[in-house]
């Protein structure tokens, strides 16, 4: 299975269905947030929900690196997030 998720690195290159199968019937899936989270209840039990895992220590992160790596890599930006 393969899942792709969002396009930071620009669109990726069509894919032909039949190659899929010849590797071995492989899944290919774009989920969208908006999809999968259709009431205002559901991204917000599960935003609490992955909160109480991270503050329970059974999953790190490293959100200030990441911000720093993409800082390094494009020190010009003035625009979007963060």
């Amino acid at each position: 299975m393969m899942v792709t998720f969002g396009q930071t690195s620009g669109a990726i290159d069509p894919i032909a269905p039949v190659l899929l199968s010849q590797k071995g019937s492989l899944f290919l899936t774009r989920p969208v947030l908006f999809h999968c989270i259709e009431r205002r209840d559901a991204p917000e039990a599960s935003v609490s929900e992955l909160l109480e895992v991270v503050a329970s220590g059974k999953v790190r992160t490293n959100v200030i690196g990441a911000l720093r790596s993409r800082k390094l890599q494009n020190p010009g930006s003035t625009g979007g997030w963060p």
